[in-house]
Protein backbone atom coordinates (compact mmCIF):
# COMPACT_ATOMS: atom_id res chain seq x y z
CA UNK A 1 0.00 0.00 0.00
CA UNK A 2 1.04 3.27 -0.19
CA UNK A 3 1.44 6.47 2.13
CA UNK A 4 2.01 10.06 1.77
CA UNK A 5 5.33 11.32 4.30
CA UNK A 6 5.35 15.30 4.15
CA UNK A 7 8.56 16.49 6.53
CA UNK A 8 8.76 20.42 7.66
CA UNK A 9 11.54 22.34 8.90
CA UNK A 10 14.32 20.34 10.05
CA UNK A 11 13.24 17.47 8.96
CA UNK A 12 13.26 18.41 5.46
CA UNK A 13 16.50 17.00 5.36
CA UNK A 14 15.11 13.35 4.97
CA UNK A 15 13.12 13.85 2.49
CA UNK A 16 13.32 14.35 -1.37
CA UNK A 17 15.26 17.42 -2.17
CA UNK A 18 12.77 19.55 -3.60
CA UNK A 19 10.91 19.61 -0.48
CA UNK A 20 7.54 17.30 -1.65
CA UNK A 21 5.52 14.80 -0.29
CA UNK A 22 7.94 11.13 -0.51
CA UNK A 23 5.37 8.39 -1.14
CA UNK A 24 6.31 5.25 0.53
CA UNK A 25 4.91 1.71 -0.23
CA UNK A 26 4.56 -0.36 2.89
CA UNK A 27 2.90 -3.68 3.88
CA UNK A 28 -0.60 -3.76 4.63
CA UNK A 29 -1.36 -2.75 8.53
CA UNK A 30 2.51 -1.55 9.08
CA UNK A 31 3.07 0.81 11.73
CA UNK A 32 4.29 4.25 11.30
CA UNK A 33 7.20 3.29 13.30
CA UNK A 34 8.78 1.54 10.20
CA UNK A 35 8.32 4.17 7.67
CA UNK A 36 10.18 6.42 9.94
CA UNK A 37 13.27 3.97 10.09
CA UNK A 38 12.77 3.65 5.92
CA UNK A 39 13.03 7.13 5.77
CA UNK A 40 16.03 7.15 7.92
CA UNK A 41 14.90 9.21 10.82
CA UNK A 42 16.21 8.04 13.60
CA UNK A 43 14.14 7.09 17.07
CA UNK A 44 15.85 9.78 18.60
CA UNK A 45 14.57 12.46 16.87
CA UNK A 46 12.38 15.10 18.48
CA UNK A 47 9.50 15.62 16.35
CA UNK A 48 5.40 15.96 15.78
CA UNK A 49 3.48 13.12 14.09
CA UNK A 50 0.18 13.75 12.75
CA UNK A 51 -1.84 11.23 10.01
CA UNK A 52 -4.49 12.67 7.91
CA UNK A 53 -4.08 15.56 10.67
CA UNK A 54 -4.84 13.44 13.77
CA UNK A 55 -1.88 12.83 16.53
CA UNK A 56 0.18 9.77 15.83
CA UNK A 57 2.93 7.67 17.53
CA UNK A 58 5.48 5.33 16.01
CA UNK A 59 2.88 2.24 16.81
CA UNK A 60 -0.26 3.72 14.74
CA UNK A 61 -0.94 1.23 12.18
CA UNK A 62 -1.55 2.93 8.42
CA UNK A 63 -3.85 2.66 5.83
CA UNK A 64 -3.77 2.99 2.73
CA UNK A 65 -3.64 6.25 1.42
CA UNK A 66 -2.83 8.11 4.62
CA UNK A 67 -0.76 11.37 4.97
CA UNK A 68 1.46 11.23 7.34
CA UNK A 69 3.27 14.95 8.43
CA UNK A 70 6.06 15.64 10.43
CA UNK A 71 7.38 18.71 12.11
CA UNK A 72 9.82 19.19 14.83
CA UNK A 73 8.29 20.51 18.39
CA UNK A 74 7.86 24.37 18.47
CA UNK A 75 8.58 26.08 21.62
CA UNK A 76 7.70 30.00 22.11
CA UNK A 77 7.37 32.59 25.08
Amino acid sequence: MRVEVQLYATLRKYGPPDGGPRTVVVAEGERLGRVLEAIGIPADVERVILVNGRPATADSVLQEGDRVVLFPPVAGG
